[in-house]
């Protein structure tokens, strides 16, 4: 060889080596930039929002998890959710920075300077869409597995030195124990990896990584529980209690979406899974490990995707390209990269249908992940108290927008919208499940109404009748309703759907309801509700068959479904929970929100037309059944306080004489309509004995075109008396955007009228007011009889 062509080769390694070491460099970089929160969120309202900060709160507030705090999160969830606060602010560091270390020494091991392209298509595909914290922690899992798959293989060899290689495996094995203490279920995959590893080592006879890799995670588990200043003894709780949450959420969170995304997934994944057996051509436990943590891995990211099917399935979709870029790190095939193709095209069809994933997108994502690092170390280094500043401004923001009184003693908040009474400044005493929508079984469900009933009870309570995906409304925190009703009493309804609540002086300790009714009935059949004065508790025992439990652990199962039929013939459907049901919840009268709700503590003729009078359980849709056909249902009474003056927590809308007799307005002048009365369309015939309620819109017609106009409900019975119930505007801007004007926003109207001081028969109309003058726009098309119930099967 020539002088030449030495200098050339010589110059070519060199640049190569400076070529990957940049690639490596920038991988590194990227991993840092992802895992540790240089910028991190500021807290916010909002559903998810709320528990992102109460995780925060129980943090500073010395609240023990497993006890005082049983969520899906646990002590370390801002790592998971970068959101600032400054008593967890080391805590989310230390967590992030050990992760990325972790992280970092996995991807290295795996991604050795011969891949330098791989690693460069990696370190793009994680700034570009790893948007999704639950791909990060899943596709972490796998890496360790990955890399404790290549130390024996490399061990075999002898390419690499056992020391290095131990001290890799230790490091990652470790850090194994940190996700179950960020997010609850991670506990699952965690545990499957840890013991599968220990299986790998058992079989290549390294007794010493085998013990590590089962003693290594649980060790890390209990260091970093005590570093955050949790308690040892309350570590199992925190373990066990992630059990029904895990079980109760396939059934209570999940979601119908498109069937071919699902379709893709479990395609490319069986193809991935295929490429795994081609790339060896004899058997050998190494294969059938490795077979094993991909499968594992594609299993729980397909269910943590696809249970809840809406924008959870771009996680699948993310956890589906990491396996296959992990796959090629691992593996040697010429088949290798059309089978990465083709997982990446089915996650790209995936993502595609919640994002548009264009180069602008990409790039954009590419440029935030380095930018927002840069200028977050850049803010920290001009001001080393811009986080508390920036976490004051935010906490601020929402005090502003909730606009809460500061309430005497201490205080929950139902069902979630924590982050609005934190950022108040109460006192914020929470039920162990702090958001109801979570109290997916009936041990959740009885943990919350026992805190109700304890020593502990909050002081006041801030009340929101919120159901999540059309539930029905009775079904989150049911439970807790009877011990509510028993030992508070409201205070106030405010406009913004919040009903407060205050401790009675004298609480009971018990608020169980006493069982009047106990049978078994069928899936389909009309239940018919006892017929009560007092609001009607209900205990619904519906179990799956053996294939729903099959359904359930392998996918979901189908939805149930819940019609209830009212005392007037009025229907309303919603979807049952089962996990919900068997603890109990008031199936009559329906309530359907918070001023529903806050009708439950006044005379029950206020909620006389929400009576239910029946109902039947079915199954959404599907040939195939997944429930038992049979369910066991107790019917029970509350003993409730004597009930308070309904119109010093509403206000009313009065009802006044007419002044002189309303005339009809021409057709052509009006459009609207009353759509609703006491909650349900208007029939011909009504009843109701205190409350009036009417919803609706109504326009009168100008030269300049629809205008909005001044409703009023006119009711008029047979001996010629006229009333009038005045109306308050209620947006509707559904009507302005159907009659394309936006005036027409204004539209709405609503009256909630005590009539109990009527009785006979009167005909509904609306009308609306011109001057001094009410003109009829609608004859009458309901006669609504007004008067007191006076027979129940109670009495």
């Amino acid at each position: 060889m020539t002088n030449i062509e030495q200098h050339t080769a010589v110059n070519f390694r060199t640049y190569r080596n400076l070529f990957t070491t940049a690639i490596r460099l920038l991988l590194v970089i990227t991993i840092a930039c992802l895992f540790i929160p240089f910028y991190p969120k500021m807290p916010a309202a909002g559903l998810d929002n709320s528990w992102m900060f109460g995780m925060n709160e129980a943090i500073a507030q010395h609240m023990a998890f497993g006890r005082d705090v049983i969520f899906t999160f646990g002590p370390y969830a801002s790592v998971y959710t970068k959101e600032y606060h400054p008593a967890t602010g080391s805590l989310m560091l230390l967590g992030s920075v050990f992760l990325a270390l972790a992280y970092t020494i996995g991807t290295l091991f795996l991604i050795n300077k011969e891949r330098w392209c791989l690693g460069l298509v990696y370190s793009l595909f994680l700034a570009s869409l790893v948007y999704s914290r639950d791909s990060l922690l899943f596709s972490f899992t796998l890496i360790v597995a990955a890399s404790a798959y290549k130390a024996m293989m490399l061990k075999e060899t002898g390419s690499e030195k056992s020391k290095s290689i131990n001290l890799a495996l230790i490091i990652l094995l470790f850090s194994l124990g940190l996700p179950a203490l960020i997010k609850g279920s991670m506990l699952i995959l965690c545990g499957a990896i840890s013991i599968l590893c220990f299986l790998l080592f058992v079989m290549k006879k390294e007794k010493a990584l085998a013990v590590m890799s089962l003693a290594l995670p649980a060790s890390s588990m209990i260091f970093f529980w005590l570093v955050s200043g949790q308690s040892i003894s309350d570590m199992p709780a925190y373990i066990a209690n992630m059990g029904p949450i895990a079980s109760g959420y396939t059934d209570a969170m999940s979601y119908v979406g498109k069937v071919s995304e699902i379709w893709n997934y479990l395609l490319a994944s069986a193809v991935l899974c295929a490429g795994l057996f081609a790339n060896r051509r004899q058997f050998k436990p190494e294969n059938m490990f490795l077979w094993c943590i991909f499968s594992v891995f594609l299993f729980l990211a397909f269910k943590g995707g696809f249970v809840r099917h809406d924008g959870h399935a771009s996680m699948a979709a993310i956890s589906l390209i990491t396996a296959a870029l992990i796959y090629l790190s691992v593996t040697s095939n010429k088949l290798n990269l059309a089978v990465a193709g083709l997982c990446i095209l089915a996650s790209f069809y995936i993502i595609n249908n919640y994002v548009k994933t264009n180069t602008a997108f990409l790039k954009h994502n590419i440029v935030q992940t380095y930018t927002k690092a840069y200028e977050g170390i850049s803010n920290s280094l001009e001001d080393s108290h811009w986080l508390d500043k920036k976490f004051s401004a935010a906490v601020n923001n929402i005090k502003e927008s909730a606009n809460l009184p500061i309430l005497q003693g201490t205080t929950d908040i139902y069902s979630y919208s924590q982050s609005d009474l934190i950022a108040s400044g109460n006192q914020w005493n929470p039920r162990p499940i702090l958001q109801s929508y979570s109290v997916y079984t009936e041990s959740l469900a009885i943990k919350n109404r026992d805190h109700l009933l304890g020593a502990n009870a909050p002081d006041n309570i801030i009340f929101s009748v919120e159901p999540l995906d059309h539930r029905f409304p009775a079904l989150e925190d049911g439970t807790s309703w009877p011990a509510l009703l028993s030992n508070y009493h409201p205070t106030m309804l405010r406009a913004d759907n919040r009903l407060f609540l205050a401790k009675n002086p004298t609480p009971t300790n018990d608020a169980n309801p006493t069982t009047i009714q106990s049978a078994i009935h069928h899936l389909g059949e009309e239940i018919s509700v006892p017929d009560m004065a007092s609001p009607v508790f209900v205990e619904l025992d519906i179990k799956p068959n053996l294939f729903g439990h099959l359904a359930n652990i392998l996918f979901k199962s189908a939805q149930l479904k819940i019609k209830v039929t009212l005392t007037g013939g009025q229907s309303q459907e919603y979807r049952l929970i089962s996990g919900f049901t068997k603890s109990g919840f008031i199936i009559s009268p329906l309530v359907e929100n918070t001023s529903d709700f806050g009708m439950l503590f006044g005379d029950s003729s206020f909620y006389e037309h929400k009576r239910v009078k029946s109902f039947s359980i079915v199954q959404v849709k599907g040939k195939t059944t997944f429930w038992q056909n049979e369910f066991s249902v107790k019917f029970k009474s509350l003993d409730l306080p004597p009930p308070i003056d309904l119109k010093k927590l509403y206000t009313f809308d009065p009802v006044t004489d007419a002044q002189s007799d309303p005339q009809k307005a021409p057709d052509s002048y009006c459009l609207g309509v009353i759509d609703l009365v006491n909650g349900v369309p208007p029939t011909k015939a009504m009843a109701t004995s205190s409350l009036l309620r009417v919803d609706g819109w109504l326009a009168t017609s100008t030269a300049e075109g629809p205008r909005p106009a001044t409703p009023v409900i006119v009711l008029w019975n047979k001996n010629g008396q006229v009333k009038l119930i005045y109306t308050r505007v209620s947006m509707r801007p559904d009507v302005g955007a159907a009659l394309k004007n936006p005036d027409l926003d204004k539209a709405g109207y609503v009256a909630n009228a005590d009539v109990s001081g009527l009785d006979g028969e009167y005909s509904l109309s609306l009308g609306f007011k011109e001057a001094d003058q009410v003109k009829i726009c609608q004859p009458s098309q309901s006669i609504v009889t007004i008067g007191k119930r006076t027979t129940h099967a109670d009495k």
